[in-house]
């Protein structure tokens, strides 16, 4: 079994193993900060870090961008709260909260900062202003093409109206004629 200080300084991939997507020649990015993290993980827990667990992690995270997956790993070290190492679907979750959290805040525009308030205060008393030449235009507007109402309002005086009318009259004479 290898210590994780010793699979730290193995920096060559042909040391543990050859990804096919990855050069012989050296250690990409993403590898050495899968090994950093992943010695990391196997010394907070406490636990022995073997070479198949070396090999899995680095095929797994292999196409990843190394400044996302430290992101990751650090998010996953401070959350985890058990004594083993993470599961790579683990540090995938925490990939896929990163990713949304970009996207989100992407799609946001930032706001303008909020005037000063005096600013806000002229702009107030400029809405008034506007306003109030808005209304004097509008009763001008509205008296230049007011119509004049009819001058007779015709009525239909039927006997059961005119008989009805001639009742209320006698009906108010009657109550506020009474001498006091």
């Amino acid at each position: 079994m290898a210590t994780p200080e010793s699979l730290l300084a193995k920096t060559s991939i042909g040391t543990i193993s050859r990804s096919p997507r990855q050069p012989a020649n050296g250690s990409t990015e993403t590898e050495l900060v899968v090994r950093e993290w992943l010695a990391r993980f196997a010394t907070n827990a406490g636990q022995p870090l073997t070479e198949t667990r070396v090999i899995m992690w680095l095929d797994e995270f292999a196409g990843i961008d190394p400044d996302l997956l430290s992101r990751a790993f650090r998010a996953v070290l401070r959350e985890h709260v058990f004594s083993n190492v993470p599961t790579i679907g683990q540090v995938y979750q925490e990939i896929d909260k990163l990713r949304d959290a970009e996207a989100t805040a992407s799609t946001y525009k930032e706001l303008p900062a909020p005037a000063p308030w005096e600013q806000l205060h002229e702009q107030g008393f400029e809405y008034c202003r506007r306003m109030a030449e808005w209304t004097r235009t509008l009763f001008a507007l509205r008296k230049k093409f007011e119509v004049a109402p009819k001058a007779d309002p015709v009525v239909y005086a039927t006997p059961d109206r005119l008989a009805e009318l001639t009742n209320q009259k006698e009906a108010i004479l009657r109550r506020f004629s009474q001498p006091s």
